[in-house]
């Protein structure tokens, strides 16, 4: 999942990234550099993918939504 994937699943939820960062037990900001793209590993590298956990987390969420159950 990529930054840009991650906001369209945002938007599909309806949800603000506030919302989404309480969601996923992480900050604002997190949710913001993922979604830009600017979230860089240790050694400095810059990624372009979501934590595969947070990527789950993301779309299991989707899935409860459909099912109406958030």
């Amino acid at each position: 999942m990529t930054g840009s994937e991650m906001k369209d699943l945002r938007n599909k939820l309806g949800w603000s990234q506030q919302k989404l960062a309480t969601a996923l037990g992480l900050s604002v900001s997190a949710i913001s550099h993922y979604e830009q793209g600017k979230v860089r590993s240790k050694s400095g590298e810059r990624r372009v993918t979501i934590p595969p956990v947070v990527e789950l987390a993301c779309e299991m969420l989707l899935v409860k939504r459909e099912r109406g159950e958030i």
